[in-house]
């Protein structure tokens, strides 16, 4: 009867043996299965990612360029009414080109749609695949808490050796050495966490050979480096005497990463297309200011002739014309509008009066001695010459009160030219004028070989007004010129 027991005895512990190594085989099974989909759909996840930021870099955003679009052409259209004294042949021309770029347009925006829609589709379906893995890992890891069995590592079937794990773990902790400079904090953090946490989990449940205890080491020593460096944040499993469920705070970790991923992915995104906008709306003013060339030398035209009724309206009408696609601090338009801040009435010009009004309206003897000290003593009692473009009065005579000067002239560049810059040139001889100031904008290339060969070697001074004509900008050359000469007299 005993040596019956002890053989039923043997045969319990062969079957719970047998049951066990089924048990293990079971979960070394599910675990590969749900290791596989876990990293299948992560890479798929990352794959999506990046497919959205292409679509988005290609196209942008579909539906905002619809809108920039519709504006545009309603423009065009509002604008093409307004020419009327175009020909009808001409206006049904243009109609017919501006019908032909919307539909160009529309067929764009279709198909960027659809590249747009099926990205946006495609990443929130990996989403769902990556959480719907992560679910099932988590479900296996939990399967195999209750049946007592150690998933630590299985691959095929078979538990990876604790200093496989450990090496792998290594290695990602060098890659994450190359990459981490590219991350966000938050990626930081998170993935020192993550690699952190594998190790606490190996370190808290196996028997670590000596050789496992130094890669230990080396891998936390790189870990606290790379913290250290970067200080992404605190991070628990650096802390020995911290201790929790590590499959958890892993699972916590990847979820915080595969977010600040994607937040990282959106933010770059994002400033992708703000960069995008500022180089189209930067394109947007040069192509603008082009198309705006001819009206601008005729506004100046209008402004060096006369205030007469009829021009002031056309004056008027032409710089409202030119506002629709110059800024009103556009710095070329302030030139030529210098010193006419009072013709600017009514909410429309409302910005441009007040860049007007800033750039010279303000000005006194007191601001300007304070603020170009050198130029107003250089100034100071001389007689002095304006040359370019056609004579303001009533500027000329605000200037002469405000630089005090002993007189100032405004010699047309325009009406007897030549007659004018010769005479001028034998006065700048014969010492009867100080400084002449040449009004680049205003003036062509015969002034200044004229009139500075006149002034060469000779007590009356030639100064150049690159831009504008304003007395700020005069004040400014004079003060630059008074600065040059007193260098040279130094050196």
């Amino acid at each position: 009867m005993g040596i019956l027991l002890g053989s039923l005895s043997e045969l319990e512990s062969l079957v719970d043996s047998l049951e066990e190594k089924s048990r293990q085989q079971l979960i070394a099974d599910l675990m590969e299965i749900a290791m596989k989909s876990f990293g299948n759909a992560k890479t798929k996840l990352e794959k999506a990612v990046e497919e959205m930021r292409l679509a988005h870099e290609k196209y942008g955003d579909p539906e905002e360029a619809k809108v920039q679009m519709g504006e545009k052409l309603r423009c065009l259209r509002e604008k093409l009414k307004g020419l009327l004294h175009l020909q009808r042949n001409e206006v049904e021309d243009a109609e017919m080109k501006i019908s032909m770029a919307e539909k160009e347009f529309n067929t764009s925006y279709e198909e960027a749609s659809l590249v747009c829609r099926k990205a946006s589709d495609d990443l929130e379906n990996s989403k769902k695949e990556f959480e719907s893995a992560m679910q099932y890992l988590e479900q296996v890891r939990k399967d195999a808490d209750d049946l007592n069995v150690d998933i630590q590592g299985y691959e095929s079937g078979m538990p990876i050796r604790t200093t496989q794990l450990l090496k792998e773990i290594g290695e990602e902790t060098k890659q994450l050495m190359v990459d981490i400079t590219d991350m966000s904090n938050s990626e930081r953090l998170n993935m020192i966490k993550i690699l952190a946490g594998r190790v606490r989990e190996i370190q808290d449940n196996r028997e670590l050979s000596l050789d496992d205890k130094s890669r230990v080491k080396q891998i936390f020593g790189a870990l606290g480096e790379m913290s250290g460096m970067y200080r992404p944040g605190f991070i628990e499993a650096m802390n020995r005497s911290h201790v929790c469920d590590w499959g958890q705070y892993v699972k916590d970790a990847t979820e915080a990463f595969a977010e600040a991923l994607h937040t990282r992915v959106d933010r770059e995104r994002m400033e992708e297309e703000r960069k995008k906008r500022a180089d189209e709306e930067k394109e947007r003013r040069i192509v603008a200011r082009e198309n705006c060339a001819s009206l601008m030398e005729a506004l100046r035209d209008l402004v060096q002739t006369s205030r007469s009724e009829e021009n002031v309206e056309k004056i008027l009408s032409l710089t409202e014309t030119i506002l629709k696609d110059v800024s009103p601090d556009d710095e070329t338009l302030l030139d030529i509008l210098d010193g006419c801040e009072e013709l600017f009435v009514g909410e429309v010009f409302r910005a441009l009066r007040r860049n007007l009004t800033k750039l010279g309206g303000g000005l006194t003897i007191e601001y300007l001695t304070k603020q170009f000290p050198k130029g107003m003593e250089y100034l100071k009692g001389k007689k002095v010459v304006l040359v370019g473009g056609v004579s303001r009065e009533d500027r000329r005579f605000k200037m002469e009160k405000l630089f005090g000067v002993d007189s100032l002239e405004w010699v047309s560049s325009w009406r007897n030219a030549a007659g004018n810059l010769n005479s001028l040139a034998e006065r700048a001889k014969n010492g009867t004028v100080d400084i002449i100031v040449e009004i680049t904008s205003l003036c062509g290339h015969n002034v200044e070989n004229v009139l500075s060969t006149a002034c060469d070697g000779l007590r009356c001074k030639f100064v150049r007004v690159s831009q504008g004509y304003g007395a700020s900008r005069i004040i400014q050359s004079i003060e630059q010129q008074a600065a040059r000469e007193v260098e040279n007299e130094v050196s």
